[in-house]
């Protein structure tokens, strides 16, 4: 996929993004970590072997204190699906699944444009770790 958005500033970025980017990017590690956390059945659906990280970021500039994330493709069922991985360690205010839905809105947006000729649109599994006292 196309970097549609600015590169992320390192300086910005908290040390927890850092160590989770770095750690869960690697798709070994957010193998297990999926797997122990996801549904049964949704973890039954991925093709395990075909995961693949993307190099794009969801998460917008504003927000690298209090997000980070990592984007992977792999084959859900009979099509390519993204697994998106979010760290969270504080809040806006809003609830953390209006990050999650704007994020998915721009990927999948993102796709769209890329796949003019895709009839419909890939799924996506989202997981959010969140850091924190709150669960």
């Amino acid at each position: 996929m196309n970097h549609s958005k600015p590169t992320r500033d390192p300086s910005r970025e908290s040390p927890e993004g850092v160590l989770f980017r770095s750690v869960f990017g690697e798709p070994q590690h957010a193998v297990g970590l999926l797997r122990s956390y996801l549904p049964p059945e949704v973890v039954a659906s991925i093709d395990w072997t075909s995961l693949r990280r993307v190099d794009q970021t969801l998460v917008d500039d504003t927000l690298t204190d209090l997000q980070a994330d990592v984007l992977f493709l792999a084959r859900i069922g009979d099509r390519p699906g993204f697994l998106y991985l979010l760290l969270e360690r504080a809040s806006d205010g809003r609830p953390v699944e209006f990050h999650v839905a704007r994020n998915i809105a721009s990927l999948l947006e993102q796709w769209a444009l890329e796949h003019p000729e895709a009839t419909d649109l890939p799924p996506v599994v989202p997981y959010v770790l969140r850091l924190g006292q709150q669960p």
